[in-house]
């Protein structure tokens, strides 16, 4: 009886503490129970580095965002908005197979290509953040003006679409002007491309895209006093 007792304590203790270190281990793998789970690797410019536990049916995007908020929550801290690249971010398969794939575009036009579902032994890489050198700016006519990260390859309608698009406010929107500077800073070069061209970028290009300023503005007018109608009253520019 007491040997019998003594396995059951011994038993006990061995999947007490497998628990406790398996706990340990999910710290970074909150993955939902009874998911198929698959091996990730992580490497390169992120927070984190290692293999990590995913869902079969967990998208890079929401794998990458959920180790993210994982590791932030212990820190207790808050990491920056550059903690890693959502661009330029390369996909290892088992199988010798890699592929690009572009979160920041799926976040603006929701094109799966660069949101895949991950597979067993994948793994992902990403690259140096360097936003002051590896970027392209736009402004002008854009719904969304700002600088942006730039990937080998990218072209003029890359540009437009992070830069939101063309501003429907702006009416004859048809050429964007780039502004490239020599490798010294002290040279630029301007040229005037087709808004619907296929114009390659360069790193550092500024872009501006042109359009006359419209004077469809909100001009209002009030009136007081002994008249019929007091109030706001619409006017035209100037009036």
């Amino acid at each position: 009886m007491k040997i019998y007792s003594l396995l059951f304590i011994v038993l006990f203790m061995t999947v007490s503490y497998a628990q406790n270190d398996n706990n340990k281990s999910d710290n970074f793998n909150n993955v939902a129970p009874g998911a198929n789970l698959i091996s990730v690797t992580i490497g390169g410019k992120f927070i984190t580095s290692g293999s990590f536990s995913a869902s079969i049916t967990e998208r890079a995007d929401q794998f990458i965002t959920r180790i993210y908020n994982q590791i932030k929550e212990k820190l207790g801290s808050p990491l920056g908005p550059e903690a890693y690249s959502f661009r330029d971010i390369t996909l290892k398969h088992s199988n010798g197979k890699e592929q690009k794939i572009d979160i920041a575009k799926f976040h603006i036009n929701g094109d799966f290509i660069n949101n895949p579902y991950l597979k067993n032994d994948d793994i992902i890489i990403f690259p140096q953040v360097d936003i002051e050198r590896n970027f392209f700016s736009i402004y002008g006519a854009v719904n969304n003006p700002g600088r942006f990260f730039f990937v080998d390859g990218d072209k003029l309608k890359d540009a437009i679409e992070f830069g939101g698009g063309i501003n429907k406010a702006y009416e004859n929107v048809e050429k964007v002007n780039v502004d490239r500077l020599s490798y010294d800073g002290k040279h630029e070069t301007v040229i005037s491309v087709d808004v619907n061209s296929d114009f390659p970028l360069q790193r550092g290009d500024r872009l501006v895209v042109e359009a006359k300023e419209t004077m469809k503005k909100n001009y209002w007018v009030r009136v007081f006093g002994e008249v019929n109608n007091p109030g706001w009253i619409p006017i035209t520019k100037d009036n």
